[in-house]
């Protein structure tokens, strides 16, 4: 059974780190079966 998930990403001063928290969240999605998406909100 497939999951749809969301991942809700605050970004309040991340500006350096924004880049790499997406690549590894976006290689764990690759790991799964799941239906998996990021949301990014820029909470400055």
């Amino acid at each position: 059974m497939s999951l749809k998930v969301v991942i809700i990403l605050p970004t309040f001063n991340e500006r350096e780190n924004i880049g790499a928290i997406i690549g590894t969240l976006q290689g764990q999605f690759r790991s799964t079966g799941h239906d998996m998406h990021i949301l990014v909100v820029d909470d400055n």
